[in-house]
C-alpha cells in the first residue's frame, strides 16, 4: 500500500517538475533499499535503461549526491531522535545514537589519514623479509663467536703473563 501511495506521488511528482532522471535516481537510492525498487524498476520509472542506472552508481560524482542526500534525509528525523536521546542515554544504549549523530555531522571524529606512498621496488615479501632477518641472525652468532674467540684469547694470553 505504501509502495503505491510512493509510486503515485512519484508520478505526479515527476510530472510537475522539471527534475532531470538522475536527481529522481539520486533521490530514490537515498532512500533504504531504493525505495524498495528493483534496479529495473527504478530505470523504467526514470524513463532510462538499467544500464544508465549502472553506469551512475559506478560515478563517484553521483555516490557522493546519493550520500549527501541521505545524510540530509537522515537530519531530518534530528528531533525525533534528539528525543529519544535522553531515553536512550539512561537505558545506556547511547551508541547508535552517537554513531547517528556523527552520521548527520553533528559528532566528528577523530581522523587518521596514513601515508602509504611505497616505492614498489622497496616493497619486500615475507620470505625476503624472513631472509633478511635470518642473516641478521647469522651475523649475531658470528659477532658473538668471535667475541669469544677474543675473549678466550685474552684469557689465555693473561694467563700467560703469570
Amino acid at each position: 500500500m505504501a509502495r503505491r501511495k510512493q509510486e503515485q506521488q512519484f508520478d505526479n511528482e515527476i510530472m510537475d517538475r522539471n527534475d532531470s532522471a538522475k536527481t529522481w535516481a539520486i533521490e530514490f537510492m537515498s532512500l533504504s533499499d531504493n525505495g524498495g525498487y528493483t534496479q529495473k524498476e527504478l530505470a523504467e520509472k526514470l524513463g532510462v535503461s538499467r544500464k544508465t542506472i549502472t553506469r551512475w552508481k559506478k560515478d563517484e560524482h553521483f555516490q557522493e549526491e546519493v550520500r549527501k542526500r541521505a545524510v540530509e534525509k537522515a537530519g531530518e528525523h534530528l528531533p525525533e531522535v534528539l528525543d529519544v536521546l535522553m531515553q536512550n542515554i539512561r537505558a545506556g544504549k547511547d551508541k547508535s545514537i552517537e554513531n547517528y549523530l556523527k552520521l548527520v555531522g553533528l559528532i566528528q571524529e577523530n581522523q587518521f589519514t596514513f601515508n602509504q606512498n611505497v616505492n614498489t621496488e622497496e616493497q619486500q615479501t615475507n620470505d625476503e623479509i624472513n631472509k633478511h632477518v635470518e642473516d641478521l641472525r647469522e651475523q649475531l652468532q658470528q659477532t658473538e663467536s668471535i667475541d669469544v674467540h677474543y675473549r678466550e684469547v685474552d684469557t689465555l694470553e693473561k694467563e700467560n703473563e703469570k
